[in-house]
Parts: C-alpha cells; sequence; structure tokens
C-alpha cells in the first residue's frame, strides 16, 4: 500500500470516530466524553475538498459513493444515542406510575429513571441507547455484578416502548439536543466539516484498521478495535 497523507489520515480518522458511543447515561457527561474524544482526534486542520477522498479510495480504505451524501451529524447521532435523544415518560402520567410498578417487581431501582434534561417534566433511563439493555448488569456490591435476566431486559425496554411518541415533543427534543451540541467547540467543528463532505462513504475493514490505530495513538483509553 502507498502512503497515506496526514490530511487523509486524519479525515479518516474522524470519519470512523463517529462510530464511537459514550458509555454514560448521563446525557451532559456523555457530549462532554465525545467533545473530549473529538478534541484529541481533531488533532490539525481537517481537509476539505474531494482529494483526500480520492486519495483514500486509491488506498483501499474507503468506498465512494457518487450518489447521496451522508447522513447529517446530528441525525446520526440522535439515531445511535437514542437513549439521550428521546421523550421519556410525563412523571404526571399513568405511565409513570407503571413503570415505577414495573421496576419494582424486577427489583431494579426506580433511580434509574432519571429527569430528561432535554425534555423537562419528564423521565428517561439512565442509559445511552436502548441496544445498552442488552449489556446492562446488576451491581451487589462494587466487585460483584451479574448480567440481567431474559424478564430484566423485557421488562426494561418495555418501559423503553412507553416513551411519549408525539412528534412535536420529539423534534422539540431533538432541537435541544442539538442546541447542547453546539455549547461544545469541538463537536461543533465536527458537525461544519461533516456537512462539507460531498459524497456517502463506506470505510473498509483496511481503512478501520488504519483509523483505529491513529484514533488509540490520540486517545489510548480507547478499546481495541472489535
Amino acid at each position: 500500500m502507498d502512503a497515506i497523507s496526514d490530511e487523509a489520515l486524519l479525515g479518516l480518522t474522524v470519519l470512523h470516530s463517529v462510530s464511537f458511543s459514550p458509555a454514560s447515561g448521563d446525557i451532559i457527561e456523555g457530549l462532554n466524553v465525545l467533545d473530549n474524544l473529538f478534541g484529541k482526534i481533531i488533532y490539525g486542520k481537517l481537509p476539505n475538498g474531494d482529494h483526500w477522498l480520492d486519495h483514500l479510495a486509491i488506498l483501499g480504505a474507503i468506498r465512494i459513493n457518487s450518489f447521496g451524501k451522508l447522513k447529517p451529524i446530528y441525525e446520526f447521532y440522535s439515531e445511535s444515542l437514542d437513549g439521550y435523544v428521546c421523550t421519556g415518560i410525563n412523571k404526571e402520567s399513568e405511565d409513570y406510575q407503571k413503570a415505577l410498578k414495573m421496576l419494582s417487581n424486577i427489583k431494579i431501582p426506580n433511580s434509574i429513571l432519571v429527569d430528561n434534561v432535554l425534555n423537562p417534566g419528564y423521565v428517561r433511563m439512565e442509559i445511552p441507547q436502548k441496544e445498552s439493555i442488552d449489556s446492562m448488569k446488576r451491581i451487589f456490591h462494587p466487585n460483584v455484578t451479574i448480567p440481567l435476566s431474559e424478564t430484566d431486559k423485557t421488562t426494561l425496554k418495555e418501559i423503553f416502548s412507553m416513551y411519549n411518541n408525539d412528534s412535536n415533543l420529539i423534534q422539540n427534543v431533538k432541537q435541544r439536543f442539538v442546541e447542547e451540541w453546539n455549547k461544545r467547540e469541538s463537536l461543533r467543528k465536527l458537525n461544519e466539516w461533516w456537512n462539507d463532505i460531498p459524497n456517502s462513504i463506506t470505510i473498509t475493514e483496511v481503512g478501520k484498521v488504519l483509523a483505529h490505530a491513529n484514533a488509540q495513538r490520540c486517545d489510548n483509553s480507547l478499546p481495541p478495535l472489535n
């Protein structure tokens, strides 16, 4: 393989790093984690135009789709962080009381339901995405945990499905998410750069290896590539 240019490697690394999700269920903390991550990964001037994309394509690090653009960054994260960008359950509703009873039945503390900072008056489960439920554990002691049972998981997913689905409320939550996002310099910079990428892109396995190695060089706390 020919040598990859510095700007192309930076662009590839940022593209790849968008696949990382924060582990925290706290919205503000999770966005701060992402902001800190991209603050480390965006270590130089981000490339513009399409020459760097052509360079990556020639190296076999990406495939370019000439028909279409990347999904807007807010939309991408709204979908991948559906535990953050959600309405939740109205604290004055019958569904809230029902959710509390369901948690009691499986002996999971009510504290899993937290105030939704993006939707005042509502609560949400303190998870970054719905799929987090499948890997959740019960904590018995600081060093003793066990996976949730299938009944536990089913119950939590049912509570997740009880979130309000009013379209106007959902749009308000998404707008507040954008406002929180734009308070953070690195995330704002990521959005501006992402929107200027002219084509839809798929990162190849070769590209993922290159990008992940560089991301780990920037932040050695990142886990190995799966």
